[in-house]
């Protein structure tokens, strides 16, 4: 499963580089028409944890994701700058990747002091 995602991932980025280049010349920077990039991020989260994590996990770390995609770390905001559709899906990796440490994190705890919620968590 593991090799699968992230083949997935690299395959869904090289794709997705290109494409978002191309639309936005057309529709403008960072367009959120575009979203092979919230794909790539999303499966970024998860990356080496599926099926560990429960539907509950997976919200969780849908929310942990898009809080890292809507704040920004000044590394993440600074990576948008990069040319063309590079910029466009760095930056959801880069909030993927942050997601996927905050939500290991956050499960590690919660199954090591707070069973109850840890249970709900993962499978």
């Amino acid at each position: 499963m593991p090799l699968w995602h992230g083949i997935a991932i690299v395959a869904l980025f090289f794709f997705g580089v290109p494409i978002a280049t191309d639309l936005e010349k057309v529709w403008g920077k960072d367009p959120h028409r575009v979203t092979i990039d919230e794909i790539v991020g999303t499966l970024v989260t998860f990356f080496w944890m599926l099926p560990v994590v429960s539907v509950w996990g997976v919200l969780l770390g849908f929310f942990i994701w898009r809080f890292f995609d809507i704040v920004k770390l000044p590394f993440i905001d600074k990576s948008q700058d990069l040319p063309g559709g590079w910029g466009i899906m760095i930056d959801d990796v880069l909030a993927g990747i942050c997601a996927n440490v905050v939500l290991r994190l956050v499960l590690w705890i919660a199954v090591s002091f707070l069973p109850g919620i840890g249970n709900a968590l993962v499978r």
